[in-house]
């Protein structure tokens, strides 16, 4: 894309997004934005547009309302079923290490070819299972945003003609509606993949269970705006003396951004003091997220919290999920803008340690990961050109999953491909 048309098509963007963000101004009453408030903002911009230039113009907007930069909204990947992460190595403030021996990702069309995704994957609005299969969920004007399986049924994240509430929908196979509500964020997975949770606008949590056949509400989140659903530890949410019951880790945005824990029995509270924005939580208690973000110097800070209170930071990276056996941990750009990020690190839970980074050329971009396997991570990339989504190892080896291809349409930034929630 050369300069002219890709400035021709971010001044587009840039309009139609700042209407969308003018009317969120006037919904939130008028009053400025600030810095983490517009943070969830460019969330919202991102999973309703699904475009490049959403983020873009996110940062844009950014730059009338204060004086700092815009973080690319992290998709929750949370852990699959493992071990617990193995105990923290001794607090530290410092930053870490930059990365050796980087792998770069360039001509998508060179590389070698493996297996289709093991958890299967949307293109366009068309569900790809592991086994070859497809299915494709009911029609929506505003297309697929994300998926997530419960058993047999789906549950489907798709626009509602109201601009800040997009919808969750349970869908069995045969495309029958079970049900549908409001929903603020994206959908969180439990480990062994039994329940399904998002949060509702009005920050009541939801969980989905037994294949789809059962959903309950948690206790209300009274406090913030922009909630989304982080991670759900816990494999039953039954609200009885017999069930253990689960819990639903919860971001609000806001002036005052907090991280909250709501439960199956009735509890609700604070779920760090130190890390306002958490990114993933595994089963024994061990969190990861951003504490802290610096206007000034156009940066976030980040930490691994371990529930005795050890563990480290980073301003290098914002961290993402913990790989299924809790001893890995995806970390990506600390601070960015536009279509996604350029690189993606793969680092040791326990030190913060560099594993493996790989990098996109110029005009690349990494716009989704999430962990396959231990071992594998599997992201949605853009070259410049076409979109992919490949597989990449810790080993520093990569390969083409699902091949790559040109998006047709006024739009080429906007990739055809999704990762399932996870």
């Amino acid at each position: 894309m050369n300069d002219f048309l890709e400035r021709r098509g971010f001044e587009r963007r840039l309009e139609a997004d700042l209407l969308d963000e003018a009317d969120l101004f006037e919904q939130l009453g008028g009053h400025d934005l600030h810095l983490e408030e517009v943070l969830g903002r460019a969330a919202g911009i991102r999973r309703r547009r699904r475009t490049a230039g959403a983020l873009v113009a996110a940062a844009a907007v950014a730059a009338l309302v204060a004086p700092a930069g815009v973080l690319v909204a992290g998709h929750h990947d949370a852990a699959g079923p493992g071990p617990a992460v193995h105990p923290m190595a001794p607090a530290s403030t410092s930053a870490s290490p930059a990365p050796t021996g980087v792998q770069k990702i360039a001509d998508l069309a060179a590389m070698p070819v493996g297996p289709a995704p093991a958890t299967g994957y949307l293109d366009r609005d068309v569900w790809h299972a592991p086994d070859g299969s497809t299915w494709q969920p009911p029609a929506v004007s505003g297309g697929v945003l994300g998926v997530a399986r419960v058993g047999d049924a789906f549950l489907v994240d798709t626009p509602s003609e109201k601009l800040a509430e997009p919808t969750a929908m349970l869908v069995q196979r045969d495309g029958t509606v079970v049900h549908h509500w409001p929903m603020s964020g994206g959908f969180a997975v439990s480990d062994d993949g039994a329940v399904i949770a998002f949060v509702k606008p009005d920050g009541t949590p939801v969980v989905v269970q037994d294949g789809g056949r059962a959903w309950h509400e948690l206790p209300r989140i009274e406090r913030g705006t922009g909630f989304q659903a982080v991670a759900v530890v816990g494999g039953d949410c039954k609200e009885s003396a017999t069930s253990a019951g689960c819990s639903v880790f919860v971001n609000s945005t806001g002036q005052h951004p907090e991280s909250w824990v709501s439960s199956s029995h009735g509890l609700i509270d604070r779920a760090s003091t130190d890390i306002t924005s958490l990114t993933d939580v595994r089963a024994d208690g061990t969190r990861a997220g951003v504490t802290s973000y610096d206007e000034k110097a156009m940066t976030t800070c980040s930490r691994v919290e371990a529930p005795d209170g050890s563990g480290w930071r980073t301003c290098r990276n914002q961290l993402g999920s913990f790989s299924p056996d809790g001893s890995r941990i995806l970390a990506r750009n600390a601070i960015g803008d536009g279509l996604g990020d350029t690189m993606l690190d793969v680092l040791d839970a326990r030190s913060g340690e560099p594993v493996v980074r790989y990098e996109v050329a110029a005009g690349g971009a990494i716009t989704q990961v999430r962990w396959e396997d231990d071992a594998h991570v599997l992201a949605v990339v853009f070259d410049g050109r076409r979109w992919a989504i490949l597989r990449v190892g810790l080993d520093g080896r990569a390969e083409v999953a699902v091949p790559p291809v040109k998006v047709a349409g006024a739009d080429p930034t906007v990739s055809p491909f999704r990762l399932p929630a996870a």
